[in-house]
């Protein structure tokens, strides 16, 4: 399958039975689970209408330098989803404080970290009105997957991609749990898909995994698989 080299800030692969089911091809099944960013000039972005109108693509990640104001945002995600024949998938990082595509800068407003929410305040009812308030963005601009929540317990403060950045809820993995959870229930509402990230011993980890390979052999631990595990007897999927 030829989907462009050009799109070399990310390529994810993706595995949401609700738009595999509307492939037909092993090809177009095979489209569907690719999901790119792309960068803002016109031989980019022709390249990409290409292959979402002709190869099926199955997603498109959208960064801060694709985002100027929501009204741009909005026409942005409309004309991607008229070149797809299947349901498109348009996602962005909106954590909230450091990692949120969508700010002050843009149109929106800042919003606070997770450390914040789940730390500093502990305030389910705080967390759960932004988190409604982040899934109205994504919606009214029609993005539909956030990558968000983090679900990672700050079990390293210092950690250089989670505790440093403020990213995790909470040392504790239950309050991680509750407060990831409010983040889910509210972008459901909206019709919004949230992933749960990033994976169980991240928040202990002494290096960026951005940056290269990050062993946590020595460092992780066994209540970091807590808000993964309640999340998923929760129905999270």
């Amino acid at each position: 399958m030829n989907f462009s080299r050009k799109f070399a800030i990310g390529v994810f692969f993706i595995f949401l039975m609700t738009n595999i089911g509307f492939a037909q091809t092993l090809r177009e099944k095979i489209a569907q689970m690719v999901m790119v960013g792309f960068q803002n000039n016109s031989e980019f972005y022709d390249t990409l209408l290409v292959d979402i109108s002709e190869r099926n693509l199955g997603g498109v990640l959208l960064f801060k330098h694709n985002l100027q104001s929501p009204a741009q945002i909005k026409q942005l995600t409309n004309e991607l989803k008229q070149y797809s024949h299947i349901p498109l998938l348009i996602s962005t990082d909106e954590e909230g404080g450091v990692v949120a595509r969508l700010n002050k800068s843009n149109g929106f407003e800042n919003t606070y970290t997770a450390y914040q929410l789940g730390t500093i305040f502990n305030n389910e009812d705080t967390t759960r009105c932004t988190a409604g308030m982040m899934a109205d963005w994504l919606w009214q601009t029609g993005i539909n997957i956030n990558l968000a929540p983090v679900v990672d317990v700050n079990v390293n403060p210092v950690s250089p991609a989670i505790g440093r950045l403020q990213r995790s809820f909470s040392a504790d993995p239950w309050t991680v749990f509750r407060h990831a959870k409010w983040y889910v229930d509210e972008f459901q509402k909206k019709q919004v898909i949230c992933t749960l990230k990033h994976f169980p011993g991240h928040g202990s980890a002494t290096a960026d995994s951005h940056s290269g390979f990050t062993d946590i052999t020595a460092t992780w631990a066994d209540s970091e698989l807590v808000p993964y595990q309640q999340l998923c007897a929760e129905g999270f999927r």
